[in-house]
């Protein structure tokens, strides 16, 4: 509770600053590498600017940032990679990135289905909610470079057209998922660490009622810096972060993509990071 009385003072504190505040400042950090190895999720939400939404910004446009883009001009776009970095079982890749025989699990409620079109690619912050907190400030070439990141599997993930729907532009405050709500938790605050966003009061003081209890101890895994050079999606990391462990007692990850990017795939029953959601043919070894 002396927790959460504290971020809501600093809440009101940092919206009172906002109305003569300038976003430029804090957004031409946004480039700087995450932290080297896991941190508190609450450390990190502690981090982050508060500020009222930016009402008097430019009106959000979803044409103001291009998705989805063929980055590396393999005839995959973004959402085809991203179906195919996520994929329980991974589909083999046709003319025209057509994919066949794969099978997924939506991220937010953990439902299998082996039809690509019954899955979004969803923006786990959504563009609008980045627009408005404070991605209104950037040219087309970092909207494009957010649009299409590929660098960090938390901004992108496949998710059921129906949760999808249902969540639309919705912070914490508005919308939580079905299933693994603190990794939901750590991962936005993650996403907005990363891209040197902003969280409004009521959406800090959610996400810090989460992080305190129940998920107290949720860690948020080390990010490579956000890649806004050529407006397309991120290319490979080379930041040198080191790839962490995954600690005894790890809540399952959210899908295959999150456990590749870390270095712990293949996973195998019983060991940390591990879910039946992500074993597609229930072999007993996850994301091979």
């Amino acid at each position: 509770m002396q927790h959460r009385l504290l971020l809501l003072g600093l809440a009101l504190v940092a919206v009172a600053l906002t109305a003569c505040g300038d976003a430029s400042g804090r957004l031409a950090d946004k480039s700087a590498a995450g932290p080297t190895s896991g941190l508190d999720a609450l450390e990190v939400l502690s981090d982050l600017a508060i500020e009222a939404q930016h009402l008097a910004a430019p009106a959000y446009g979803r044409d103001q940032w291009p998705h989805w883009l063929d980055a590396d001009g393999d005839g995959c776009d973004t959402r085809d990679e991203v179906l195919l970095d996520e994929a329980a079982v991974v589909p083999a890749a046709g003319a025209g990135c057509t994919l066949d025989g794969g099978r997924w699990v939506s991220a937010f409620d953990h439902r299998h289905t082996a039809d690509a079109v019954a899955l979004d690619v969803d923006h786990l912050v959504s563009l609008a909610e980045a627009h408005r907190s404070g991605g209104w400030a950037w040219d087309e070439e970092e909207k494009a470079a957010y649009a299409n990141d590929l660098d960090d599997p938390r901004t992108l993930v496949a998710v059921a057209a129906s949760s999808n729907r249902a969540k639309g532009d919705r912070d914490p405050a508005g919308w939580l998922p079905e299933e693994g709500v603190c990794r939901y938790a750590a991962d936005w605050v993650a996403v907005k660490a990363r891209w040197g966003l902003s969280v409004d009061a009521e959406e800090a003081t959610t996400l810090s009622d989460l992080l305190v209890d129940p998920c107290a101890g949720t860690t948020v895994a080390p990010w490579p810096p956000p890649s806004t050079g050529d407006g397309g999606a991120a290319p490979p990391s080379t930041s040198g972060v080191p790839v962490p462990l995954v600690p005894a007692g790890a809540d399952p990850f959210p899908n295959c993509s999150a456990a590749r990017a870390v270095g712990a795939a293949p996973l195998h029953q019983g060991e940390p990071g591990y879910g039946a959601h992500l074993d597609g043919d229930g072999d007993g070894t996850a994301c091979e």
